[in-house]
């Protein structure tokens, strides 16, 4: 889940402020992000940092007060209320905002296609197909988002490189990974998952990265006293 202080998108959502971030002191939210124990994971100074799941912004922000002048962050968010909402917090931070840029595609396998979301708040899902209506015979509100990839991105030039790459995307980790994969060979970036939107994506995930054979190391921790916010960290060993 990409928030669990909102149930849906306000124009009173917090406004991250970069002088209350120092690195390790970082709001709870943000900190499954800067992998415990493993700095070789972590974002750093100079990345290039794709922020699947873009939500109200506050990773975002957070990611461009990491990476610094030299760095860029490229959000992905494609609900409109949550737009509002992180178009907002970025003009709040004018000086974080420089380095970001928003993609208001959904990321999945591949560019070009059309797919139904449910629209939840910080729940909101990319679907494979049609919804299916609940006991009473409604159907969820849903609305067509474009998808693209990570691949289609870093071979139109969009994205020269990705150094860090962040998915919380209500389950559509899989598939964005499966779009990343050249992205993946040509410059292993470091990897934040969420995993535990699926009953399997803790070891699914892992399995996934593990058979594209770029000798990625693996660590996870778990945020929450509930079954929520658990990361999966992956990186290669720079002496590899």
């Amino acid at each position: 889940m990409r928030s669990r202080s909102c149930t849906a998108p306000t124009a009173s959502a917090p406004q991250p402020a970069r002088s209350r971030w120092p690195r390790r002191s970082a709001p709870p939210k943000l900190q499954q992000y800067w992998a415990p124990n493993h700095p070789e994971a972590r974002p750093r100074e100079g990345d290039v940092v794709v922020d699947g799941g873009g939500y109200l912004g506050e990773t975002a922000l957070w990611f461009a007060h990491l990476v610094g002048e030299t760095g860029r962050v490229l959000t992905f968010e494609f609900e409109q209320g949550a737009l509002d909402v992180l178009r907002g917090n970025l003009h709040a931070n004018p000086a974080l905002a420089s380095r970001i840029a928003i993609n208001e595609h959904a990321l999945w396998d591949e560019p070009g296609h059309e797919l139904p979301i449910l629209v939840s708040g910080p729940g909101t899902t990319v679907m494979a197909g049609t919804p299916e209506p609940d006991d009473e015979g409604n159907r969820p509100v849903e609305q067509l988002v474009p998808t693209t990839s990570i691949d289609a991105l870093v071979g139109s030039g969009e994205l020269e490189r990705v150094d860090f790459l962040k998915l919380d995307i209500e389950g559509a980790e899989p598939a964005a990974l499966r779009g990343a994969e050249q992205t993946l060979r040509r410059f292993t970036p470091r990897l934040a998952l969420a995993a535990y939107h699926r009953f399997d994506d803790m070891w699914a995930l892992m399995r996934q990265i593990d058979q594209i054979d770029l000798g990625y190391q693996f660590a996870m921790a778990h945020f929450t006293p509930h079954h929520e916010e658990t990361v999966l960290y992956a990186w290669v060993p720079e002496d590899r």
